[in-house]
């Protein structure tokens, strides 16, 4: 049951944020727009057992411990670390491209990674390009997890966010900076979706009766983005947001640091509704 918990939350991690990509329409260059699809539990087993994990969607490779094997998302941008010869630990990777200092507030309250509420023990510890803390957390049958989370600001852009679980009594902080030590970073592999999308103009309008919402996207050739957000609903009046900052693709997913509030969001390019207008201009 804990390994099937853990693979749900491996997908949840690739459902968090908003979702565009261009879809396979090429013509329209129309994109989707999916913001709480629930994705099937398709994790491939398979990987890698006891060796070199190669992980070129993100440009990392890691060694996985001995007795453990590694479950990969149909995404590529999850992982799952199981311990194969207890159901009750295991450790997820997932990308970041916020650097170690945006994440130092966050690390030092209570915060939800794929449903689970995870309260800190301590204070933050930052050491160079690393920043971890321990926390608590409860299952979803009720059984107290201990919890360690360890994020490491990689050399091209990327980082990696590594999250132990464990209900047994062992030391989840020694597996996670294991896991940690044996990381080594490359650039990414590049998407098939950079082309298409750098320098581009990328718009989402959706009218009904009761509600409007119009989404504008500008995905600069110099790395930054601008994004506005407007909605009109007759029950909760009108917001309208506007944000900005630097943008990734790693493999089908655009990954957007808002710099002014320090946080992060993607966008899924296989499953959006959003349009190419036209130049950025930017």
């Amino acid at each position: 049951m804990f390994l099937y918990v853990i693979l749900v939350v491996l997908l949840m991690l690739g459902n968090v944020a908003c979702d565009p990509h261009p879809s396979n329409h090429q013509t329209d260059q129309t994109m989707t727009m999916d913001q709480g699809a629930e994705a099937p539990v398709t994790a491939s087993l398979e990987t890698i057992q006891n060796g070199n994990y190669e992980w070129p969607e993100v440009g990392a490779s890691l060694t996985v411990p001995s007795g453990w094997s590694v479950a990969l998302d149909t995404g590529k941008l999850g992982l799952a670390l199981n311990n194969d010869s207890r159901q009750d630990t295991a450790v997820l990777l997932f990308p970041q491209i916020r650097p170690v200092q945006a994440l130092a507030a966050e690390m030092g309250a209570p915060m939800n990674i794929g449903g689970f509420q995870l309260v800190p023990q301590e204070i933050p510890e930052v050491s160079g390009v690393r920043i971890s803390n321990r926390y608590q957390t409860l299952s979803q049958n009720n059984d107290v997890l201990d919890s360690f989370v360890l994020h490491q600001q990689g050399s091209f852009g990327v980082g990696l966010t590594i999250l132990g679980l464990t209900s047994a009594q062992e030391d989840i902080k020694a597996k996670v900076l294991e896991i940690a030590d044996s990381l080594s970073f490359q650039h990414p592999s590049i998407s098939p979706y950079q082309e298409k999308l750098t320098g581009r103009l990328w718009r989402r309008q959706a009218n009904q009766p009761s509600y409007s919402e119009y989404d504008e996207l500008k995905v600069c050739a110099n790395g930054s983005f601008s994004r506005v957000f407007a909605l009109n609903s007759t029950g909760s009046g009108s917001y309208t947001s506007q944000t900005e900052g630097v943008w990734k693709i790693l493999a089908a997913k655009i990954f957007l640091h808002d710099e002014s509030r320090q946080e992060e969001t993607y966008i899924d390019l296989e499953t959006s509704d959003y349009r190419d207008v036209g130049p950025a201009g930017c």
